[in-house]
């Protein structure tokens, strides 16, 4: 005998709260995580994308186009829970 159990309705009661106090550490975290990465970046990383400009536009292009139609593709295709997509 299975269980037939919906699996967008385990994501679905699944739920995070937040306090005040606890926000504030989370942002904290990401803060710091945000700067982490920003150390690694030097004058030399800007220098090379003013040299090559379409390596930027490749990214942009693939971040705010390519992505998002990729995602919108498998939505359509896999028919996902909602919970899930």
């Amino acid at each position: 005998m299975f269980l037939k159990i919906n699996p967008g309705q385990i994501l679905d009661n699944l739920r995070i709260h937040f306090n005040d106090d606890q926000m504030w550490g989370v942002n904290l975290i990401l803060a710091l995580i945000m700067f982490g990465v920003a150390l690694g970046i030097t004058v030399d990383d800007f220098k090379r994308l003013f040299q090559n400009p379409k390596i930027f536009m490749t990214g942009i292009l693939a971040q705010f186009v390519l992505f998002p139609f990729l995602a919108y593709l498998l939505v359509n295709v896999l028919n996902p829970y909602p919970s899930i997509a």
